[in-house]
């Protein structure tokens, strides 16, 4: 079978250590997994929040740098998402954005894309709401770049899983543009998607597939996943319980190694 894992974020992404995980455990049962990843070809994203949104020389590269650690230290392959954008796409988009005056950007739509539907999570987030005001040009210029931003991810994501045709989806966050608009494409291809998303009040990772409303409650943190090696055979007894938990909760208990420890 084959997996992708979607962490734009890297490191500073709670979810992409549980993620990275079971992607090891994956792997060494045979799963083909890949790393779909953010390489940095968009104006802003959710990470600059942690920068008082203003775009570095660095910023992406160090992002870029912690999604390349995690597929490493969890043995997947990579693909890189601006890979998947074509030079028409991205004069069409443009000139797309171009034609919308600034009352029209919220309720436009790109072929399978909606800028309602794929911005809320990074305005609010900007912002502290979701609904720009018109009159404000701060949140217009906003606006128009992570719309322009979202449809392009959206149309490397769907040009992706077509491509590659994976089994199954694991993403993290799934509020962020990057991560929405790749959700919103493997609803549009019928790729089986799997959401990891933080609470950050209970301080656990919620585990559910899309369109299912059972939640599996994970609260094993980045730091502790930092400490495991990639054997999964060296692995303490309750994570390997807790990764086969996780498994079977996701219908995948069939492919589960059969190791003494977990026995």
């Amino acid at each position: 079978m084959r997996l992708v894992t979607v962490t734009p974020f890297g490191g500073m992404s709670q979810e992409g250590g549980i993620i990275s995980l079971l992607a090891i455990y994956l792997g060494q049962i045979g799963f083909d997994v890949t790393q779909f990843s953010c390489n940095g070809p968009f104006s802003t994203c959710d990470r600059d929040a942690s920068r008082t949104w203003q775009r570095r020389i660095h910023s992406c590269t160090d992002c870029m740098a912690e999604q390349e650690s995690l597929a490493g230290w969890s043995g997947q392959s990579r693909d890189v998402l601006s890979a998947y954008l074509s030079p028409q796409d991205i004069v069409a988009t443009r000139r797309w954005m171009m034609s919308r005056q600034d009352s029209q950007i919220l309720g436009a739509r790109y072929e399978d894309f909606d800028v309602r539907e794929l911005t809320p999570g990074t305005f609010s987030k900007r912002f502290g709401f979701t609904l720009p005001d018109e009159k404000n040009k701060q949140h217009i210029e906003f606006l128009r770049k992570i719309a322009l931003s979202s449809v392009r991810a959206g149309i490397a994501s769907r040009a992706y899983l077509l491509k590659r045709r994976p089994d199954v989806a694991f993403v993290a966050g799934a509020e962020d543009y990057i991560s929405k608009a790749f959700e919103v494409a493997a609803a549009k291809t019928s790729v089986d998607l799997v959401r990891f998303r933080w609470e950050s009040g209970s301080r656990y990772v919620k585990i559910f597939r899309a369109g299912n409303s059972n939640v599996y409650p994970c609260e094993l943190l980045l730091d502790g996943v930092a400490t495991l090696g990639p054997r999964v055979e060296a692995w303490p007894a309750e994570i390997v319980v807790m990764v086969e938990e996780i498994l079977d909760f996701l219908g995948l208990s069939q492919f589960q190694l059969q190791l003494p420890i977990a026995q």
